[in-house]
Formats: C-alpha cells, sequence, structure tokens
C-alpha cells in the first residue's frame, strides 16, 4: 500500500499549475501567429500534447486523492 503525504499533492498540483501556464503562454503564440497569417499547425500540435499533459495530470491527481481517501482510517 502506498501512503501519500501533502508533498506528493503538493508536487502533482505545481505540474498542473505549470500545465495550465504553458496552455496560456501556447494560445496566445497561435493567436499572434493567426493573427500574422503565418502557419500554425506545429504550434497548435504543441498545445495538444499541453492540454494532453494537463488531462494526464488532473487524472493522476484524481486517482492520487482518491487512493488517499482510501488509505485515511475512519474518524480520523
Amino acid at each position: 500500500m502506498m501512503f501519500l503525504d501533502d508533498q506528493d499533492m503538493t508536487a502533482v498540483n505545481s505540474g498542473i499549475a505549470t500545465s495550465e501556464r504553458g496552455i496560456a503562454t501556447q494560445e496566445k503564440i497561435v493567436a499572434e501567429l493567426r493573427r500574422l497569417g503565418e502557419p500554425t499547425h506545429l504550434a497548435e500540435k504543441f498545445l495538444t500534447r499541453l492540454r494532453d499533459t494537463l488531462e494526464m495530470r488532473r487524472h493522476y491527481r484524481d486517482k492520487l486523492a482518491s487512493s488517499r481517501v482510501e488509505t485515511v482510517p475512519p474518524g480520523l
């Protein structure tokens, strides 16, 4: 059985925040490329990867939170 502490959740939440900032930045880049009439295929592909990473991190956080609840003894 795996025991989790607050540092585990902090690390996961930090990764999520980093992904969210990366997505916001990449969305601005895609918008600027479109405004300039430049190709956006590669920027959009990278944005999709960032979104996929964010979704995986959120799923992992939810899984950790779920297992954390299951490992806490009743009454605590």
